[in-house]
């Protein structure tokens, strides 16, 4: 009866390591500005994270930062979605052909924010709480394409109505 008790305990042991591993791996990662919560207070009030952005047409990247946050701040919803009501926000200008990227910032402390866009991101992603996420695209259909929070956040209904324009 103990050789058991010995070897559930030395099981459970080997999982929670394998556990706290995988959770180290899958931790946010620091970058050059260091990590994704002092990125989320240098922001501040800047205007950083645009609302209504327009790729260069002379320039084959277009480049994008989406600052996902909680209530209260200048960046509350999507880029300061819910300071916009019912209209496009935000709104992304590139050009056909041009290779998109875009870096999705969550700043709230607690809870995971969507991203996705029609045609180009339909699978989406969760961000967790202070964590960042970076995809590429190509951007070859023209048209234009709703950008929306794919999963169901505090204030998720303000999270809906972002644009990309693909010309």
């Amino acid at each position: 009866m103990r050789r058991l008790w010995k070897g559930i305990f030395v099981a459970a042991v080997v999982i929670l390591a394998s556990v706290s591993l995988f959770i180290f791996l899958i931790s946010p990662k620091t970058t050059n500005n260091g990590s994704v919560v002092s990125i989320c207070s240098e922001l501040g009030a800047s205007s950083v994270a645009k609302g209504n952005s327009t790729a260069s047409a002379s320039s084959s990247v277009a480049n994008f930062l989406i600052v996902d946050a909680d209530p209260g701040g200048p960046y509350e919803g999507m880029n300061g979605s819910a300071y916009h009501g019912l209209s496009s926000w935000p709104v992304m200008h590139v050009f056909k052909g041009q290779k998109v990227t875009i870096r999705i910032i969550n700043c709230a402390p607690s809870e995971a924010h969507g991203f996705s866009i029609t045609h180009y991101f339909v699978a989406g992603v969760a961000v967790r709480a202070e964590q960042s996420y970076t995809f590429t695209f190509i951007a070859n259909t023209v048209g234009s394409f709703r950008i929306f929070c794919n999963i169901f956040c505090a204030i998720h209904p303000l999270m809906q109505n972002g644009l990309l324009v693909v010309s």
